[in-house]
């Protein structure tokens, strides 16, 4: 459903996971058109997050924040320690 070259804009129900389910994202098609980005990571709670995004191993399905890997231009900002 993120991945169909053919949609840019999906929408979605997240169920359970948060007190708003209905929502509307880009795809992955979408974001690997951008020019240029920027990406804001903040927080220790969001510290697993960014270290599996970056990683150079691993696939969209498991982590769909990789995309940022794909695009053309990102810049990213955060207060998150990323490496021992």
């Amino acid at each position: 459903m993120f991945d169909d070259p053919d949609q840019w804009v999906v929408r979605y129900d997240a169920g359970e996971k948060s007190p708003y389910p209905h929502r509307v994202t880009v795809t992955l098609p979408f974001l690997r058109q951008v020019d240029a980005s920027i990406v804001y990571a903040c927080g220790k709670e969001k510290q697993g997050a960014l270290i599996k995004t970056l990683k150079l191993r691993g696939t969209l399905a498991e982590t769909p924040g990789r995309v940022i890997q794909e695009m053309k231009k990102v810049d990213l900002f955060t207060d998150i320690p990323v490496s021992g």
